[in-house]
């Protein structure tokens, strides 16, 4: 779980479960990652922040700029998918795998 603020609001947010992403894969979402085309954009986002938001977060965030939407919802991703620049900081070992490095 991870909270973020929007316009002075703070909101929980939690990655996909994999059973979720089960449920979505019909929007495009992926174990791997969501690949979003323009003809999928508009559902493949409202699908995740429906299952994610609260009701009363859903309602604030319609009241939002699509900017703000849109971070939220890439932020989902990134739990759910783990971000690009925390795994650019990561190191290989002698056997292959990655470390987190301080």
């Amino acid at each position: 779980m991870k909270i973020i603020e929007v316009n002075e609001k703070l909101i929980e947010i939690r990655a996909l479960t994999r059973g979720e992403i089960k449920l979505l894969k019909d929007h495009g979402y992926t174990y791997v990652n969501c690949p979003v085309t323009i003809e999928t954009a508009n559902e493949t986002q409202e699908k995740c922040l429906e299952k994610v938001l609260s009701d009363d977060d859903l309602a604030f965030l319609d009241t939002c700029s699509n900017v703000d939407v849109t971070k939220v919802w890439m932020e989902i991703l990134k739990e759910t998918y783990g971000a690009p620049d925390e795994e650019k900081n990561l190191q290989s070992t002698s056997d292959g795998t990655q470390t987190k490095t301080e």
